[in-house]
């Protein structure tokens, strides 16, 4: 859509967008682990600080966010969806795979 009409700086927007999402899902990844409670992460996983740090990074990555313009907030959740969709779909398919329903060899 964007590098039909738009331009490079549209693109770069766009990308640095998707990026902050992926680091948001980081961050909170960081915050579950480290409060997750088992044999296997016990002493293993130390954050200086404790959480403090991924807290303040989500507190900052959702500031950057804030300041998109409507178009590039719409523009993000289009490509957002499309992507858990592609992903959907390819988690779907892997379960069909494993479980035998279709063969391997079939999904070309």
């Amino acid at each position: 859509m964007f590098s039909i009409s738009g331009g490079f700086k549209d693109l770069v927007i766009l990308t640095s967008a998707a990026t902050l999402l992926i680091y948001l899902g980081v961050v909170s990844a960081t915050i579950k682990l480290k409060l997750a409670k088992n044999a296997e992460t016990e002493g293993i996983f130390k954050l200086p600080f404790g959480i403090t740090i991924p807290i303040i990074a989500i507190g900052i990555i959702i500031w950057l966010l804030a300041h998109l313009s409507k178009r590039e907030i719409i523009a993000l959740t289009i490509f957002a969806a499309i992507a858990a969709s592609k992903y959907m779909a390819s988690m779907l398919i892997q379960k069909k795979v494993t479980e035998g329903k279709v063969a391997p060899e079939k999904m070309s």
